[in-house]
């Protein structure tokens, strides 16, 4: 059959008349030697043809393809030939799904071929095309020709497919990148941040994209996983509830953020999946699930910030057929360490917005707790100053009865001046010692101390000042301590300021008619005090919150109670820097709290 090239849709020529394609360079002229030679001999076409990488079809007029190269043979999805000879166009189309480069359909009217067959003019066509079997996408450059005969009608319709995946993903991935970037930077919420980017990942980068985040302790913490089948999703989320990564496996996530090395596993075979089924703790049902998934292959990149690796991303490829090589690590790691930065960000900002609500809740607390001292002593020195001035203009009142109130009344008002300038003076203290602590200059003076006696004359002071108001009288100090001196090299006045505040807090805090008890005993080479009171209690998720600076339990912000939250803090050091420990212990709000100081013991004990 003599077939010649149509020569009003031949592709247009430069100025020399030259025909350019990817591979081979054809002046015009020599077109129709070259086609009547290689059309003479169907053995010369076929070997001409299959050493072309792009995928060649023909058509005839009723549209049924009468040859394919063989690259053309695993793109239309068949093994052969023969395969292909048995299946109508329609039958063979409905295999695909096809699309326009973003995604949408493609009508098949469109393609090239058929427009050509209709009698329409043809242009080249970026065709997005999925494998309805298996998921896998591909992009080609599709064009067509006709062929005609003596009668200058299209006796055949010749088209190519050059494979232009990997171009537009490479595109693709860039645009992936520049939108994942956008997203990273726009939001300080990086939890539903990473949680889109890992919906935008499915499918440029992966068919799976999964985000973990470590926590407190270096554990990873899952805050996304993505697919585009929320059944495969869940199939996904069943595997790892019930048979969660070992820590402590040579691969996977676990590895990755001990290592701070990425992985790749380019291709999953089913033998590796069985292997993995062998080991304890699994079996079939978690090797069916791993072959549900149809896992191909997968990455895994660190997350790695300044200072730590605060995460790993994960992507797999499943059902698309797609694998991952080297090349694909620098577009992870870029992507990871984008998403670590944006973790980073959002906890550096939410520490500042920490400091500064801290900030203001103490500016707040402190100026109240200064200026409740500051009017008491401006209430009372105006009581006294009043009284000054009635005597002053009254005559010498007569009588012991009148003297005797006038007298009660100044030494009450003295005692409050006293007990508020006492407060004031506290409050400053801890202030300063919060700076030295903050700056390392809390200095000790260390003597050789009887803490024994330390603590029966804190508690004689105590019981003084609860005779003088300043604590409820109805609240009991029991006072209990070995029948011997506790010796050993400490700070007394830092140590009395411990004790003084553990004391201060458990009558402050406790109800009218409780109890503050107080008890010492020696354990081996260390002296344990333990201040126990029935008061307002402390929440569980805060006994350890109560020793920093500026915090207090939640149940007594705004209670009413006095305090800048500064007390224990300086007491922890203080404990801590003698070579000591203080905890807290609490059944809950309501219930009390217990308070246990163990300090060493440097030169034993002797004769109480």
């Amino acid at each position: 059959m003599a077939w010649q090239a149509d020569q009003s849709r031949r592709p247009a020529a430069d100025r020399r008349g030259v025909l350019r394609t990817r591979r081979v360079t054809i002046r015009q002229e020599e077109l129709h030697q070259l086609s009547a030679a290689l059309l003479g001999s169907r053995e010369g076409l076929d070997a001409i043809l299959a050493r072309i990488s792009d995928g060649v079809t023909v058509q005839d007029r009723q549209g049924r393809l009468v040859y394919a190269n063989p690259a053309a043979l695993p793109m239309l999805g068949v093994g052969s030939l023969e395969e292909l000879a048995s299946l109508d166009q329609d039958e063979l189309l409905s295999r695909f799904e096809l699309m326009d480069e973003n995604g949408d359909p493609f009508p098949i009217a469109d393609l090239p071929g058929r427009r050509i067959l209709l009698g329409l003019e043809a242009t080249p066509q970026v065709v997005r095309y999925r494998v309805r079997r298996t998921g896998a996408e591909h992009f080609s450059r599709v064009a067509a020709q006709p062929l005609s005969g003596a009668r200058g009608e299209a006796d055949y319709v010749v088209s190519t497919f050059h494979d232009i995946s990997d171009m537009k993903r490479s595109e693709q991935t860039l645009s992936f990148l520049l939108e994942a970037g956008n997203l990273l930077s726009a939001s300080l919420d990086y939890e539903d941040t990473l949680q889109l980017v890992a919906r935008l990942a499915v499918p440029t980068l992966a068919d799976y994209c999964i985000v973990d985040i470590t926590d407190e302790v270096g554990e990873p913490r899952r805050i996304a996983v993505h697919h585009r089948d929320q059944e495969m999703l869940g199939v996904a989320e069943e595997l790892q509830r019930r048979f969660p990564p070992e820590r402590d496996a040579p691969y996977g996530v676990h590895h990755v953020l001990r290592t701070g090395v990425a992985e790749f596993m380019a291709e999953i075979s089913d033998e590796q999946l069985e292997r993995s089924a062998e080991q304890p703790g699994r079996g079939p049902e978690y090797l069916a699930l791993l072959r549900r998934l149809d896992l191909q292959s997968y990455l895994i990149a660190p997350m790695v910030g300044r200072e730590r690796i605060v995460g790993a991303l994960t992507l797999v490829y499943a059902e698309s057929g797609r694998h991952y090589t080297e090349s694909d690590l620098p577009v992870a790691e870029l992507l990871s360490r984008r998403a670590a930065s944006a973790v980073e960000n959002a906890e550096l900002y939410e520490a500042a917005a920490a400091g500064v609500r801290t900030r203001d809740s103490f500016l707040a607390m402190a100026t109240h707790e200064l200026l409740t001292p500051v009017t008491v002593v401006r209430g009372y020195a105006q009581s006294l100053g009043r009284l000054i001035e009635q005597r002053r203009s009254e005559p010498p009142p007569h009588g012991v009865g009148v003297i005797s109130v006038e007298a009660d009344r100044l030494a009450l008002a003295s005692q409050r001046l006293d007990t508020a300038t006492i407060r004031l003076q506290r409050l400053v203290n801890d202030l300063l010692d919060i700076s030295r602590i903050q700056h390392g200059r809390l200095e000790l003076t260390l003597e050789r101390v009887d803490l024994t006696e330390m603590l029966r004359s804190l508690a004689e002071s105590v019981r003084i000042q609860q005779s003088e108001g300043r604590y409820s009288t109805d609240i009991r100090l029991e006072l209990e301590l070995p029948a011997v001196r506790v010796i050993g090299d400490w700070d007394p006045l830092r140590l009395e300021q411990v004790f003084l505040n553990l004391v201060d807090n458990a009558l402050k805090y406790s109800p009218p008619d409780g109890s503050v008890r107080v008890w010492m005993q020696l354990e081996g080479d260390a002296a344990r005090i333990v201040i126990e009171d029935e008061g307002v209690g402390i929440p569980d998720d805060q006994l350890e919150v109560i020793f920093e600076p500026l915090s207090r339990g939640s149940n007594v912000w705004h209670s009413g109670f006095p305090g800048f939250g500064m007390g224990l803090a300086v007491c922890r050091e203080i404990v801590e820097r003698h070579g000591g420990s203080i905890r807290a212990e609490s059944a809950g709000p309501g219930r009390g709290a217990r308070f246990t100081v163990r300090l060493p013991v440097a030169h034993g004990t002797g004769p109480g």
